[in-house]
């Protein structure tokens, strides 16, 4: 992953909401949702797609931030983890 256009910013002001699974994660780690707003927002990112599920995987330090886009054009945060949670 390196820093390339988001793909997230592109069409405009995104409309971000989260899931309650991210959410969860997000307290548990102490993980302010202002930061990942931010850097969601930004005009370049650090991202890959999943060829499995087509979703967004953003990079935010040790975190990987989850990221589907539904039919209504919003984007749904659906995960964050961390480096030490990645499968081997």
């Amino acid at each position: 992953m390196a820093l390339t256009p988001n793909p997230i910013v592109s069409a405009g002001s995104p409309t971000l909401r989260f899931s309650e699974h991210a959410l969860f994660r997000m307290e548990e780690r102490d993980i302010d949702r202002r930061l990942i707003e931010r850097l969601l927002r930004s005009p370049k990112a650090d991202y890959s797609v999943d060829k499995k599920s087509g979703n967004y995987v953003f990079k935010a330090g040790k975190y990987r931030v989850v990221i589907a886009k539904p039919e209504n054009g919003s984007f749904v945060v659906r995960a964050i983890f961390s480096d030490d949670q990645m499968p081997a």
